[in-house]
Parts: structure tokens; C-alpha cells; sequence
């Protein structure tokens, strides 16, 4: 052969696209089976295949066990794509105080309680208005004779050694009422006397007082002493 004739043999090698071309003619003709079979992951471009491409439901874990943390978009995973195998999460810190709430309704009353102690007095309130002058009231019943004349009686008496005594003394004729009375024990005998009564007459016409003696050695004076009137 000539040179000329091979150089132009050698100019004439299929082009790329012609393989792939006759490549694909020969696929089709073979059928889709072998098509299934032939292709692998090792003829797919990096990126060339999306979900479109990919059946619903058509890959199990077999299919993708040669994935990789790095094969996987983050955030494009869900909760609900690890079927619920997934574990809580640590608990996170207590979050901000909320808003006021509104006001609730009112409760229902309580339980009366038990009635508390008595406090203590409290200060005195201010005075008063003066009130307005009442009435006149009716006239009452006449009160008991008044005494026109009155006149001092005394009668000095005297209470054995370790006795007691009732002494009486009457007021005179001209007197014959009794106004009120007492008696007198000078100071030397206080601490060997005690006076028990000393009181109107029953009629009202004297005064009677009740002494006791205790000494042992002189008798006790004892002066008993009235007003009497008419």
C-alpha cells in the first residue's frame, strides 16, 4: 500500500461520537435486559442522576449502603425519615419568662374560719359633737321630808378588857331623827381596838357602833357620835 494510502486510512478513525453512537445502537439492539444488566455505578457521572430518575420506593438500604455522611445535603434530612429511631435530644435551658397573663375569674368564696382572738384595745377616738338638748322630762315622785333643825350629839362609851360590844346612843326628844353618825377612839388604843359596825339604829332614832377590846389591862373608850334632826 502507499504511503499516501495509509495516511488516509489513519485520517479516517472513527470520531468519539461515532463510538458512542454505535455503542448505543448496539445496546438497542440487544435489548433492554442487557441494558439493566451492563450498567453500572462505575458508567453513571458523578451528579448525572437526580430523584427524578429514581423510582418512588424503588431503593432499599442494600442500594445505598456505600453512602457517606458526605453524600448527604445538610438539613435535607427530617425526623420522619428515621421512622422514629431517632433519640431525644439533651434537655435544653429554661427559656425566657413569658407575659403576663390576664386575670383569672373570680374563685368561689371559702370555708368560713375560725373566729380569730380579740385584739387589743385601740386609742380613744376624737370628742364628739355636742348633741342637742333633749326633752324635759317628766316630773318625779316628791322626795322624803327634809330636816328643819339638826343638832350634833356625842356619847362617850367604853369596851372591857378582851370583850366586844354593841354601844348605842338615841338622839334627844327634840331631835328624834337620825341624819348620820361615827365614832372616835384616841390613837393610844389603835392597836389594841377594832371597830366591826357602825351603822343607823334600825328605827333611825340612834347610831350603833360595834367594838372589840383586845387589849388586857384598861377598858376602850369609845365616843359614838351623831346628827339628829326634826
Amino acid at each position: 500500500m502507499s504511503p499516501v494510502a495509509l495516511r488516509s486510512l489513519r485520517e479516517r478513525r472513527p470520531s468519539p461520537a461515532l463510538a458512542v453512537a454505535s455503542l448505543a445502537l448496539f445496546v438497542a439492539m440487544g435489548g433492554t435486559g442487557y441494558a439493566a444488566v451492563a450498567i453500572t455505578g462505575h458508567q453513571v457521572v458523578n451528579g448525572s442522576l437526580t430523584g427524578k430518575d429514581v423510582k418512588d420506593e424503588s431503593l432499599t438500604g442494600k442500594d445505598v449502603r456505600a453512602l457517606t455522611t458526605r453524600d448527604v445535603v445538610d438539613g435535607s434530612l427530617l425526623a420522619a425519615d428515621f421512622g422514629g429511631q431517632l433519640p431525644p435530644g439533651p434537655k435544653g435551658d429554661p427559656g425566657g419568662r413569658g407575659s403576663q397573663g390576664q386575670k383569672g375569674d373570680a374563685g368561689a368564696p371559702g370555708a368560713k374560719g375560725d373566729t380569730g382572738l380579740q385584739g387589743l384595745q385601740g386609742p380613744p377616738g376624737p370628742k364628739g359633737d355636742k348633741g342637742d338638748q333633749g326633752g324635759k322630762g317628766e316630773q318625779g315622785d316628791p322626795g322624803p321630808m327634809g330636816f328643819m333643825q339638826t343638832s350634833p350629839e356625842s356619847e362617850l362609851r367604853s369596851v372591857p378588857v378582851g370583850v366586844t360590844s354593841t354601844l348605842s346612843s338615841a338622839c334627844p326628844p327634840l331631835y328624834p331623827r337620825v341624819v348620820g353618825g361615827g365614832y372616835a377612839i384616841p390613837d393610844g388604843y389603835a392597836n389594841v381596838a377594832q371597830v366591826l359596825v357602825s351603822r343607823p339604829a334600825d328605827d333611825g332614832t340612834g347610831w350603833v357602833v360595834r367594838a372589840a377590846n383586845y387589849g388586857n389591862s384598861f377598858p376602850l373608850p369609845v365616843t359614838v357620835w351623831m346628827v339628829c334632826g326634826t
